[in-house]
């Protein structure tokens, strides 16, 4: 099927049934195209709403993480003084820096201790 503009053409070159069924056709793919347009917008719309629900839970999930890290900070804060003392004299000064174990445990708490202030 050609595409006619002219409606005077299109009735010159085709017999009227031809015509109407053309019309018929055209009509069709326009309510076709509507109702595939429609399923979209829906489809997209639950993709949406799944997403907002989704940043809703993460949001969750943040907040309680934040919550766990910020009493995580509160237990190395407590703890904070004593590892201080612990490792302030000379000669445990001297083992500290010779126990990889200690010094990794001393970063971690520091790097835990700085979570929370990165979060907010």
């Amino acid at each position: 099927m050609t595409t006619m503009t002219n409606i005077d053409d299109l009735l010159r070159n085709y017999p009227v049934k031809e015509v109407i069924q053309i019309q018929q056709k055209l009509k069709n793919d326009v309510v076709k195209k509507q109702n595939d347009l429609k399923e979209l917008i829906r489809e997209r719309h639950k993709e949406l709403f799944r997403a907002t629900d989704s940043f809703d839970e993460l949001g969750f999930f943040v907040s309680e993480l934040k919550q766990s890290l910020r009493t995580m900070n509160s237990i190395v804060s407590q703890q904070d003084p004593i590892l201080k003392d612990t490792f302030s004299s000379s000669n445990d000064e001297e083992n500290t820096l010779s126990n990889p174990k200690q010094l990794l445990f001393i970063e971690i708490l520091k790097y835990l201790k700085a979570i929370p202030l990165q979060l907010d």
